[in-house]
């Protein structure tokens, strides 16, 4: 089973007529991180990292795209950290094979950039 994680949105979303102020994110498969591209292929925006990163997002929180271009950046931020929790796991993130940080390492804050019915298609009100 994979794992979640709720997200509180300071701010909440519009989202088919009513306010969502959290936000469930599953753990991403392979899978949707090839959707989440195939996504912003279509829309015509692939060569745009922040489009497919968006486009993961809609697919791991099951909402619309357009829902994920209105929120916050402070918000959004909380969502890169929620992302990067699952694919950068605490202890394991920069370390060697001794344990220790690599030297000339650096900290990521931010993300990479999804699979089912497509939330990215989806609109937002």
């Amino acid at each position: 089973m994979r794992r979640t994680t709720t997200i509180i949105l300071d701010n909440p979303l519009r989202v088919g007529g009513a306010d969502v102020s959290e936000l469930e994110m599953k753990e991403p498969t392979m899978a949707e991180e090839e959707d989440s591209m195939a996504l912003a292929v279509d829309m015509g925006r692939g060569n745009v990292p922040l489009t497919n990163e968006m486009c993961m997002y809609s697919l791991l929180c099951r909402v619309p795209y357009e829902a994920i271009r209105t929120m916050t950046s402070a918000d959004y931020e909380k969502l890169r950290r929620a992302y990067n929790g699952f694919v950068r796991p605490i202890g394991r993130a920069s370390r060697g094979k001794s344990g220790t940080p690599p030297k000339n390492s650096a900290s990521c804050a931010g993300a990479s950039s999804g699979s089912g019915a497509s939330p990215a298609g989806e609109e937002a009100n």
